[in-house]
């Protein structure tokens, strides 16, 4: 099918802003109907950041009840949110918006050059001048002080261990050694951990021992594991030591519950201490996590779909008011402060975006019933509203986010490496065909426009722009007054700029950041907009290459096992052979996507020790030439 991105919005949204001006477009307050609960005033507020937890591996959200019980006893004294939606993929602009109220294009801090301006005032020094006593302890990376983190924290511990553990086990018995120092006094406690961020084994050996004996079963998306292991990012978080994607989970989910054992030690802290009955405890995440859902990747920070942006939001108000209410309407992280200052009794604040939770607890509607989200490493804003989401096209080549933050490689057994295939990332050389894409990263990577409706298409996989272009006009227009409005309050909060640090950058590489942009990056991406947004790319119908990598994948597992039977394994290489052959021949033009493949298949019969005659697929793959 041809894909035919439109006219180039991300570009015209900020022209028509800037020349025109763009009104807040806000709509008239919902009408008011319940009836306010009353809570009392919160002597301990806790905010708890569980870093890339993707809510549905919760037993709150209909997850196994083992990964979380802690949480999920939690949730049944509070409130749940079941829509809720972080501003951005990854830990930085995400943390800086559940920390200030603004999302990421009025704070401005969207990528690792840029530290929040001394304009801003963040919850913390708003809780602090309350008379709040106010810590803060967390995993360090993206989440250190030198983005202004620390702004308005009393104590604020980012030191990651260079040797020792991290994580929760650094942390809990630090924050409880301060939440014991406090007294008497109000407190706010922000905690934050990478527990469940890849690379997902690094968790205490006896959990990962406990979670790795759940069964597996196979999943469509096995085969792709072996297509990441062409892509050096996922290689580097250890994504590529996984043969199948429920091995992956289920250490995924041994992260999370080693995080929820922590938890339960501070809960019963609280209880001891006698802060327990009036204590506002909030836990959320940052960004989800995508697991092949959209074929691209293994992990987070580049796409606006919700697999990315989905989070966990559950709100323990004090005496357990509203326990059990559960909310499927719209919300976001970029609410949390204006909830934590109403239940505080602080005012609105000034400039902040988002809206107060207890609205919908109060059974009130809502008047922000939009989250706008943008991601730095693709250029891209996203305006989500309860019925459509809208993704505007990406500001940068697709190759070129593929080369800054995948790291494609060439796979074995195609070409020879020539001088044009090589790049480098940070460090690293790596080489990748990019004119043939080998790979088929254009078919995956985002570039044009899109749409989807939320009422009928949650995992957004069918593209409404083509379809309803009256629709997409009108969500477009609301974005564009959206997204004009964030970069006003912008001009009031100029970013400063982050000095270097070897050692928080030696830690985001250990967690799989090669590279998150830099104001240098920054240059001439309109104009590489421009160039390519326009034009059309074709995507061919890859459904036969995936039905063959499955199988071919099957047979990959089956060789890894000593004791398997064997006597089948020819027939179905050779029949996946064929399938790829006969794709290579309807598609020319994306023929290299099929070599390796093939490749791939001889090294699994040699392996095998079975011998096929010769076709000219394998004289193809033997040559290893087109």
């Amino acid at each position: 099918m041809t894909r035919l991105p439109s006219p180039p919005a991300f570009v015209l949204i900020a022209l028509a802003c800037l020349a025109v001006g763009c009104g807040d477009g806000d709509p008239e307050p919902a009408p008011q109907s319940g009836e306010a609960l009353t809570t009392a005033r919160p002597r301990t507020i806790v905010l708890i950041s569980l870093d890339t937890l993707r809510p549905e591996r919760l037993g709150a959200y209909g997850g196994q009840p083992e990964v979380s019980p802690v949480i999920d006893a939690l949730a049944t004294e509070s409130v749940v949110f079941d829509t809720a939606l972080a501003p951005a993929p990854w830990t930085l602009p995400s943390h800086m918006t559940m920390l200030t109220g603004l999302d990421p294009i009025a704070h401005g801090v969207m990528n690792d050059g840029m530290q929040l301006s001394e304009s801003a005032q963040t919850l913390a020094a708003r809780l602090s001048a309350a008379g709040y006593s106010t810590g803060a302890f967390t995993d360090g990376g993206f989440v250190s002080a030198r983005y202004g983190f620390d702004r308005g924290f009393d104590v604020f511990d980012d030191e990651r261990s260079q040797g020792g553990p991290n994580g929760f086990p650094r942390l809990m018995p630090e924050a409880l050694d301060w939440l014991d120092d406090q007294d008497e006094d109000d407190v706010f406690l922000f905690l934050h951990t990478f527990d469940a961020h890849a690379p997902y084994d690094e968790v205490a050996p006896e959990i990962l021992a406990e979670f790795r004996q759940r069964p597996v079963e196979p999943d469509p998306r096995d085969a792709g594991m072996h297509w990441l292991g062409y892509l050096h990012k996922q290689v580097k978080v250890g994504v590529k030591n996984y043969s199948r994607m429920g091995n992956l989970l289920n250490d995924y989910d041994a992260g999370i519950h080693e995080a929820d054992q922590y938890l339960g030690q501070l809960f019963g802290a609280l209880r001891a201490a006698g802060r327990w009955d009036d204590a506002l405890i909030i836990v959320t995440s940052d960004h989800g996590e995508s697991f092949l859902d959209h074929g691209l990747h293994v992990g987070h920070g580049l796409l606006l779909n919700d697999s990315e942006l989905q989070v966990p939001l559950i709100v323990r108000l004090p005496g357990a008011v509203g326990a059990g209410k559960r909310f499927d309407d719209l919300v976001g992280l970029v609410d949390i402060p204006r909830t934590v200052m109403e239940l505080a009794g602080l005012g609105p604040g000034e400039d902040l975006q988002g809206e107060s939770l207890m609205g919908l607890v109060n059974g009130f509607g809502r008047s922000v019933d939009y989250i706008l989200g943008w991601s730095q490493n693709i250029r891209s804003f996203t305006l989500v509203t309860e019925d459509y989401k809208y993704i505007s096209p990406v500001g940068l080549k697709p190759m070129m986010i593929a080369q800054r933050h995948l790291g494609p490689m060439t796979p074995p057994g195609f070409f020879p490496v020539e001088d044009d295939m090589k790049y480098e990332l940070g460090d690293e050389q790596l080489s990748y065909d990019s004119k043939r894409d080998p790979l088929g990263l254009l078919d995956v990577l985002p570039a044009s426009e899109q749409m989807f409706d939320r009422r009928t298409d949650r995992a957004e996989l069918r593209n409404l722009v083509d379809v309803d272009p009256v629709k997409t006009e009108e969500i477009r227009s609301a974005a564009k007054l959206r997204f004009g409005k964030s970069q006003q309050l912008n001009q009031k909060y100029p970013s400063g700029v982050v000095t270097e640090d070897q050692f928080t950058e030696a830690v985001l590489k250990s967690l799989g950041y090669l590279g998150t942009g830099d104001e240098t990056e920054l240059q001439g991406t309109s104009k590489q907009f421009r160039d390519w947004a326009l034009e059309a790319r074709d995507v061919p119908d890859t459904r036969q290459l995936a039905i063959a990598d499955v199988r071919v994948h099957e047979q990959r597992l089956l060789l890894a096992d000593s004791d398997s039977d064997r006597s089948e394994v020819k027939d179905k290489l050779k029949g996946a052979a064929i399938d790829y052959d006969t794709w290579a021949k309807n598609n020319p033009m994306y023929a290299p996507r099929v070599y390796w493949r093939l490749a791939e298949v001889v090294r699994l019969a040699d392996l095998a020790e079975v011998t096929f005659a010769s076709p000219d697929w394998l004289v193809k793959a033997q040559q290893d030439q087109p």
